[in-house]
């Protein structure tokens, strides 16, 4: 697969994971936010497995990695989604933004220590003005900052573990098959999430009993779109270009997460954060080699044109 096809996956799924912001603050203010990422993991892992079966995959071997798997789960599943929980909690949504917005250049730096990847001028550069970017945009219109607080070491703890999950990914990549090393580390993550649900939510399960249909539709899809589907692309995207490229793309999230709040929760947009999203899309464009934006945006369209025409009731 070449580059200008991975590059227009990636630009899909942060829109689905844009969109999953809007999804999760819905979801948030109806449940208990470890039980339902428990749940919500739960399902993303089982619709993979399930989507495997249907391709007829091999899901099991004898020489698994389970090393890399049980690390990857613990890391990127429930280190990840504790901390951020347990952070968001303890400060403002603001800082919140600010802090994830790291987690690309995080991503570059551990790539390049471990040697995964090589990180020139030209793609650090693509960082920079990317990290600058979602500051721009999330910072916009916002009330001071103010002084640090425990919930923003929590929210960097759990950007850093993620980076961390994702180059052990790319290295157990090479021994399994991403799709299928998705679908586990998911399953046993939200496992052990469930467990941790018990002790710090106890009785946070009684919320499903009062939800509306609405909201289990938006935890549906949030579980099959943006978290099976979008993290069984990405992990497979991180095997084709590696961790530092891949990563260059999360930025994009914050764009699409703009929109949907706007189309969808009556946000407003600003210039300013229209400067910040402009230059997001140009750190995109400098950190992945000079690729021009136009054949990016040109490969997702083509591809969007094409399943409409495809899923299109004659």
């Amino acid at each position: 697969m070449g580059n200008t096809k991975v590059y227009s996956i990636l630009v899909m799924i942060m829109l689905a994971w844009g969109l999953n912001v809007t999804a999760l603050k819905t979801l948030v203010d109806h449940l208990n936010p470890i039980t339902m990422s428990a749940v919500r993991i739960f399902i993303a892992g089982t619709t993979v497995l399930i989507i495997l079966a249907l391709l007829k995959k091999t899901l099991f071997q004898r020489d698994f990695p389970w090393k890399y798997i049980v690390i990857i789960s613990l890391l990127g599943v429930v280190c990840h989604h504790l901390f951020l929980a347990v952070g968001i909690q303890r400060t403002s949504a603001v800082k919140t933004s600010i802090i994830l917005g790291f987690g690309p250049l995080l991503t570059a730096l551990l790539s390049m220590a471990f040697k995964l990847s090589q990180l020139t001028y030209q793609k650090f550069s693509g960082f920079v003005l990317g990290t600058v970017g979602v500051i721009l945009t999330v910072l916009n219109g916002a009330e001071k900052v103010g002084e640090l607080q425990l919930g923003d070491f929590y929210i960097f703890l759990s950007i850093l573990l993620q980076a961390f999950s994702f180059i052990f990914i790319s290295k157990a990549s090479k021994l399994i098959n991403p799709m299928i090393l998705t679908g586990y580390i998911l399953i046993i993550g939200s496992i052990i999430l469930f467990a941790i649900s018990l002790i710090m939510e106890p009785g946070g399960f009684k919320d499903f009993q009062t939800i509306n249909s609405n909201v289990i539709l938006v935890l549906f899809a949030s579980a099959i779109f943006a978290t099976a589907i979008g993290h069984m692309l990405y992990n497979t995207s991180i095997k084709l270009i590696g961790p530092a490229e891949a990563a260059i793309f999360v930025n994009f999230s914050t764009i699409f997460a703009l929109i949907g709040a706007y189309f969808l929760l009556n946000e407003p947009i600003t210039l300013l954060q229209m400067v910040g999203c402009l230059l997001i899309m140009i750190g995109v464009v400098v950190g992945t080699s000079g690729l021009k934006f136009r054949n990016i945006l040109q490969s997702v369209f083509s591809r969007m044109k094409s399943w409409v025409g495809t899923n299109t009731i004659k």
